[in-house]
Parts: structure tokens; C-alpha cells; sequence
């Protein structure tokens, strides 16, 4: 607005000194400098020298705002009929998400950190049952078995926090490694594994990891029970599982003999429905060779 009443007070004021012949030339000259000197070389300075005028310019600010307050308060009465209560105000999650890629892309963030803040905003998005381990490649131990029993039984792998059960589909809660080899050094041989149950809580599948997340952070455990909306177990939530889910990685270490445990539990069922004589379709891209 500034810059139209102006040119069309500087053009009315040139036709009157210079003749209307010479007003193209003067608009044509007016135009190129309001474009130079109020738009161009300020808005570089500021891109250029941002961090010395900051100081100053915020102080500048804090007065004209309580001296254009009146006028902003008359722009909210004249313009508060065409505003939508909906209307989204600030950063939306997707526009975070695309300035991480676009800061990777710009050399300002490393690969890595931009996947961590492009994941971190999917862990409202995933669900429990996307990443958990599945029911059929559970480990777990009767809660009736001897400590000496389990500590043979777990001789072969190395989880350090080991589900138990009452009955095929009853688990009852789990054990920590550390207690079952506390209790044989204590000669508890003959304990029974229910006496080391520590309590073992549940989610919904359709649980997002975030929420997964609080509930870890919240029951102080790293280990949830994954449960569908009739209370079947579907499989086992870690805090390993969200963490992956967040760095874009899968965590292993040197006893881990499988890197993604939701990719056995398709080999065996594969593997079952090939002895059971069924077709087996291996078009989801995992090989099924036996295991």
C-alpha cells in the first residue's frame, strides 16, 4: 500500500514539474529503485548479518508493536468474519518433517539426524503390533520350572528378561536373567521360576509407539505384553523396538542370531504350512528356506 500511494503521489508530482511526456521514464526509474533499496538490499543485509542486527532490530520491534497496536486490534475487527476457528496456526508436524530432509539436503543436518526427526514424528503413527515380536517366536519358560531347569533351558540364548506362563496362552509375567542367576549363586536350585515373576503389563496392538514409549518411561520396565481387544497375546513390546523404530536401525549384538525377529516368525510360518502340505506364497520378498 505504502509503495502504491507513493508512486502515485511521486508520479502525480513528477507529470506537474516534468510534463506528462516524462512520466514513463520517471515510473520506469521510481519502480527500479524502490525495488533496489527498499526490497533487494535490505531483505540481504538481514539474510547476511542477521545475527548482529538481532539485538537491535528485536528492540526496535517491542515499540513499534505497542505503537501499531491500535491498528492491529482494528485489522482483527475488520478481518475476524472471514476467519475459520480451524485454522491451523504455526508448524504442522509433515512441515517439520520436510524441513529435517530439505536441512539434509542443504548440507545443514547429517543423514542420520535427519532421520531421527523424520522417525520421531512417526512414532505416533506406528503401531504396536508393527514392530513387536511375534507370539510365534516368543521365548518363554513354565512358571512352575526350577530355577536349575531354566537356567539349563536359557543355556542357548541370551535374553536378559524372559516371559513365563501358566498354560500355552497365559502369560503371567516374566523374569529377569539377572534374578535366575542370582538365585543359583544363593543355591535356589530347586525355586520355583513364579518366586522371580515380576509383573509383566499389557498394551493394546493397536497401541502407538509414543504412547508405548510413556508407558515404559511410566511402569519403569522395558518390557510391555502386546494383547489384542479380546486379551490374546499377539507378541512382545521392548524398549529395543522403539528405539529402533527411532534411529531407523536394527540393534543387534553378538549373541543375536537373527536381526529381525517379525521376519523368522514369517519363515515359520512358512516352514508350518509347507509340512502341513498348504501352498506357501513367498511373493512378500523374505526367502523360505527351512529353519
Amino acid at each position: 500500500i505504502a509503495h502504491t500511494i507513493g508512486a502515485a503521489g511521486a508520479g502525480a508530482q513528477a507529470a506537474a514539474v516534468f510534463g506528462s511526456v516524462y512520466v514513463g521514464v520517471f515510473s520506469a526509474v521510481l519502480t527500479l529503485l524502490i525495488l533496489v533499496f527498499s526490497e533487494i538490499i535490505p531483505k540481504a543485509l538481514g539474510a547476511q548479518h542477521w545475527r548482529a542486527l538481532a539485538p537491535t532490530t528485536a528492540l526496535l520491534l517491542t515499540y513499534l508493536i505497542k505503537l501499531l497496536y491500535p491498528f492491529v486490534l482494528l485489522s482483527n475487527v475488520l478481518t475476524k468474519g472471514f476467519k475459520h476457528d480451524d485454522a491451523v496456526t504455526g508448524f504442522s508436524r509433515e512441515e517439520f518433517s520436510a524441513m529435517a530432509e530439505l536441512g539434509e539436503k542443504e548440507g545443514q543436518l547429517a543423514e542420520n539426524e535427519s532421520l531421527v526427526l523424520q522417525n520421531l514424528f512417526r512414532l505416533k503413527q506406528v503401531r504396536a503390533h508393527e514392530v513387536m515380536t511375534p507370539r510365534t517366536v516368543m521365548f518363554g519358560l513354565d512358571q512352575n520350572l526350577s530355577v536349575h531347569d531354566a537356567a539349563h533351558e536359557t543355556r542357548s540364548n541370551r535374553f536378559s528378561r524372559i516371559p513365563i506362563f501358566n498354560g500355552p496362552e497365559h502369560i503371567t509375567g516374566f523374569v529377569l536373567r539377572a534374578d535366575l542367576l542370582l538365585a543359583l549363586l544363593e543355591d535356589k536350585h530347586e525355586s520355583a521360576l513364579v518366586e522371580l515373576k515380576r509383573e509383566l503389563h499389557a498394551v493394546l496392538d493397536q497401541t502407538t509407539l509414543l504412547t508405548a514409549f510413556m508407558q515404559f518411561v511410566e511402569c519403569d520396565t522395558h518390557i510391555l505384553l502386546v494383547v489384542d481387544e479380546y486379551g490374546i497375546t499377539k507378541g512382545l513390546l521392548t524398549m529395543e523396538d522403539v528405539l529402533e523404530t527411532l534411529l531407523g536401525i536394527e540393534i543387534t549384538d553378538e549373541s543375536d542370531s537373527v536381526t529381525d525377529r517379525q521376519v523368522l516368525a514369517k519363515r515359520y510360518g512358512r516352514l508350518r504350512r509347507k509340512q502341513m502340505g498348504l501352498d506357501v506364497d513367498d511373493t512378500d520378498g523374505e526367502p523360505s528356506e527351512d529353519i
